[in-house]
């Protein structure tokens, strides 16, 4: 049957292959065409697509429609990086970071290290935490609370007084007939106790005046022409003087030179004991006589008004004196060591 059917289409065999041929030949002059036809941009598409059938068929030209303009982007902002999760913001915080405190930028956009503007935000930091050097300092513990000093206290001004106590050696050398008509020479030495008192008050600066009296007591041993004497039991010098004198001290060291000019003398008692004579004393008279010292004080007191310390005093007498009837200048000495005390 299929054959039959066959049979019957081998007639219009020849214009089917023609039909064939010529929708072949119009199909690849249409692909040709398309293919060597310029193509719009992907970028800028055509307007023409964009209008819809019925506004073409209505408007061979529309307008083109007009592209609206792109919004200016804001500027992002910098963002401020978070602190370490190890890290603790606050005083008395310590940074992990071996570099130290690092600043961040502003959110006014200040380079770090640079200092923000009039109106600008202060710039931001993490680590460390630093006060203000603008907070005043705490005040330091100087010592046990007391009685605040007075006026003059570690100061020389005013009354003074002074207390001189020292022991020291001493000597005495005049003449004296022994043996008629014979004159010897007659020294005295021995130790020494000094007593000083000093009373005045300050002139200017640091510089005082006053009135001095020293006393000093020497268990003497005699020698006559170099030959030590012993027909006495025992003998003992007293020797004094009263002047004048200055004191001047070096601050803030305190220490003091003290120089004092005036008349002194001295009274040799001699104990021969059981002799006829049991005692005799000899008696100079007024003289010059003059000492100088060299001390250190520091004070002392609740209110700082006095001074402890010690001082090197020499003296020198230069007095007459007559022993029956040989006159003689009497010349002493007294170098001591003494402990002093002072109110100023």
């Amino acid at each position: 049957m299929l054959f039959d059917r066959l049979a019957l289409l081998r007639p219009s065999l020849p214009a089917l292959c023609v039909i064939a041929g010529v929708g072949f030949g119009v199909c690849g002059w249409v692909g040709a065409a398309r293919a060597q036809s310029p193509q719009p941009s992907p970028e800028k598409p055509s307007t023409a697509s964009t209008v819809a059938p019925a506004a073409t068929a209505a408007q061979p030209n529309p307008p083109a429609a007009p592209v609206p303009a792109p919004a200016p982007r804001a500027a992002p902002a910098d963002p401020v990086a978070p602190a370490p999760p190890s890290e603790t913001i606050g005083p008395g915080s310590a940074a992990t970071s071996p570099a130290g405190p690092q600043p961040l930028s502003s959110p006014a956009g200040d380079p770090p290290g640079q200092a923000p503007g009039p109106g600008q935000a202060q710039p931001y930091y993490y680590g460390t935490y630093a006060p203000s050097s603008n907070y005043p300092s705490a005040p330091s513990y100087t010592g046990p609370l007391g009685r605040a000093p007075g006026p003059g206290s570690h100061e020389h001004e005013g009354f003074f007084l002074r207390f001189t106590l020292g022991v020291g050696a001493a000597g005495v050398s005049y003449k004296e007939e022994i043996e008629s008509p014979r004159v010897s020479d007659i020294k005295t030495r021995g130790l020494a106790a000094v007593f000083d008192i000093a009373i005045g008050g300050r002139v200017v600066g640091n510089f005082m005046v006053h009135g001095n009296l020293s006393v000093a007591g020497v268990a003497s041993n005699r020698e006559i022409d170099g030959i030590k004497d012993r027909s006495y039991k025992s003998l003992s010098t007293t020797m004094w003087m009263f002047g004048a004198g200055g004191t001047y001290y070096f601050m803030p060291t305190n220490l003091y030179l003290t120089l004092v000019v005036g008349t002194g003398g001295f009274v040799e008692t001699r104990d021969y004991g059981g002799l006829e004579i049991e005692q005799e004393q000899i008696q100079s008279g007024a003289g010059f006589a003059t000492s100088l010292a060299v001390g250190k004080e520091w004070w002392v007191g609740g209110r700082g008004e006095w001074g402890i310390g010690g001082s090197i005093t020499g003296s020198f007498y230069s007095v007459p004196i007559e022993v029956g009837d040989v006159k003689s200048t009497a010349l002493g000495n007294v170098i001591s060591l003494a402990f002093s005390s002072t109110l100023n």
